[in-house]
C-alpha cells in the first residue's frame, strides 16, 4: 500500500503490514496523542519512533524497537514510559544510554567477564 493511500488513522495492523518502502525511507503519522510513527526505510524494514520536545525546547526522536520485535500496544506503551519520563524533567534517549551504560559497568566487573579474559 502506498502511503497516499491511507485513509484513516490509528493506522490498523494489515495497513503497517502493507506499507511498501519507497526509493527514500520515511515516516508515517500512527495517528492518536501519542506522536508515535512508524518508520519505512527503503529495504522495507520497519520500526517505531516518538517525536517529543527536549527541555532545549528541539524536537528528537526515540526509537521504540522494530515494528516486528514491539506491537501496537507495546509501541504506546513504551511511548507512555518516555512521555512520563519528560514529565519529569528526564530525556527518555539520555536515559536509555545511562542505563545501558549501568548495565555494561555491572558486568564488565563481574567474575564471570574477568574469568573469560
Amino acid at each position: 500500500m502506498k502511503r497516499s493511500e491511507i485513509k484513516r488513522r490509528p493506522l490498523s495492523r494489515t495497513v503497517i503490514d502493507a506499507l511498501e518502502p519507497e526509493v527514500k525511507g520515511y515516516r508515517e503519522n500512527y495517528g492518536g496523542a501519542e506522536r508515535l510513527h512508524i518508520v519505512v526505510s527503503p529495504t522495507g524494514r520497519k520500526r517505531w519512533e516518538l517525536r517529543y520536545k527536549k527541555s532545549d525546547g528541539k524536537w528528537g526522536w526515540h526509537g521504540l524497537g522494530s515494528y516486528r520485535d514491539v506491537n501496537i500496544e507495546q509501541a504506546r506503551e513504551k511511548a507512555q514510559q518516555a512521555l512520563k519520563l519528560l514529565a519529569a524533567g528526564t530525556d527518555p534517549v539520555a536515559h536509555r544510554a545511562q542505563k545501558k551504560y549501568e548495565l555494561s559497568e555491572a558486568t564488565s566487573n563481574s567474575f564471570e567477564s574477568v574469568a573469560e579474559a
